[in-house]
C-alpha cells in the first residue's frame, strides 16, 4: 500500500516542525489506561500518565497517541490539579 497516496503540499507547519495528523475516535466502556493499554500492546511504546484521565503513549511504532478519558464531571485540564484525587 506505500506508496498509494500523495504527499501533501506542505510538509512542514509554520515553526518548521512536520505537519501532524490527529484523529479522535469515541468510543464507550472502556477507561483512559486500559484504552492506552491496548494502544501498547497494539503498537509497541511506554505509557505515560499525566493524570487519571490523560494518558501519552509514547514510542510506539507509529509515533506518540494521547488517550483521554471524558467524564461528565472531569474538570478541565488546567485546573485539574486543584481537584482532590481519591486514594
Amino acid at each position: 500500500m506505500e506508496g498509494q497516496f500523495a504527499t501533501p503540499p506542505l510538509c512542514t507547519n509554520e515553526d518548521g516542525a512536520e505537519r501532524r495528523v490527529g484523529v479522535e475516535v469515541e468510543f464507550g466502556g472502556l477507561d483512559g489506561l486500559p484504552a492506552a493499554r491496548l494502544v501498547a500492546d497494539l503498537l509497541g511504546g511506554r505509557i505515560v500518565e499525566k493524570d487519571p484521565y490523560d494518558f501519552r503513549v509514547k514510542d510506539t511504532s507509529l509515533g506518540e497517541f494521547t488517550v483521554k478519558a471524558r467524564h461528565p464531571l472531569r474538570p478541565s485540564s488546567q485546573h485539574f490539579d486543584q481537584c482532590p484525587r481519591r486514594a
